[in-house]
């Protein structure tokens, strides 16, 4: 009796963390700033009034289009924020995720002035600063595969962000997906990437913050056969099998 209650436990939780991963819900990472709002001020509470309607907000008109962004408040009250979802998911996952975004990121982050939270189906991020159109390399996340790649196999590797570069300046959400061979057969397989720019930024500076991620950051991953790597404005994944 207590053998199966115990299995029937076991399966409850592996189901709810499968359904986590399927609807994008389960954080990959977030920041917090440093500086904070503190509680001793008078602004305090009108600051947490302000980012409550901005999640909120975020939260109610991201998913038809999959972006939006949101300003609310005055000088010092002032607060910028925007959420992204993954430009291949649907409007339903995308509210899923931005949702638990929302819900999220005041736990992980309390009082603080600006703070970013990354999922596989969505982004959320906002701050005190105006932030709209610059490019952000200052917050970024980024996790490697454990598995090694042959060097043969880099020539691959460069072909597929050069592709991935090219498609997202015609993309008008900036998101692109490609694949590459490895080799000339078969056997020797493809590398599958995304790439995926915030959609405040203009092309331009779309481009040139995925060259930045690209250069300074994918060297941590570069004899890996595939990896993770997202700053506040744009994200970039390359595998060697598909991915959602």
């Amino acid at each position: 009796m207590v053998l199966s209650k115990f299995y029937s436990t076991f399966y409850l939780v592996s189901f709810a963390i499968v359904l986590q991963t399927v609807n994008g819900v389960d954080p990959l990472h977030h920041v917090c700033s440093l500086s904070r709002y503190s509680s001793a001020t008078s602004g305090y509470e009108l600051a947490q009034s302000n980012l409550e309607k901005l999640l909120a907000s975020l939260s109610e008109s991201t998913p038809p289009a999959g972006f939006s962004r949101y300003s609310i408040g005055t000088n010092s009250d002032q607060i910028h924020g925007l959420a992204l979802c993954k430009g291949d998911v649907n409007e339903t996952d995308c509210k899923t995720c931005v949702e638990q975004a929302g819900k999220e990121i005041p736990k992980l982050c309390p009082s603080k002035k600006s703070a970013v939270i990354w999922y596989d189906n969505c982004m959320l991020k906002y701050s005190n600063k105006d932030f709209f159109g610059h490019v952000d390399m200052k917050y970024r996340y980024r996790r490697c595969n454990w598995s090694w790649e042959l060097v043969i196999h880099s020539v691959a590797k460069q072909k597929l962000i050069h592709k991935l570069l090219k498609n997202v300046e015609k993309a008008p959400n900036l998101y692109a997906i490609e694949d590459v061979k490895k080799g000339v057969t078969k056997r020797a397989g493809s590398f599958y990437g995304m790439a995926q720019c915030t959609r405040d930024l203009s092309v331009s500076k779309c481009k040139r913050c995925l060259r930045l991620l690209y250069s300074r950051y994918s060297i941590m991953c570069a004899q890996r056969d595939g990896g993770k790597i997202y700053t506040g404005s744009c994200f970039l994944r390359y595998e060697s099998s598909p991915f959602k």
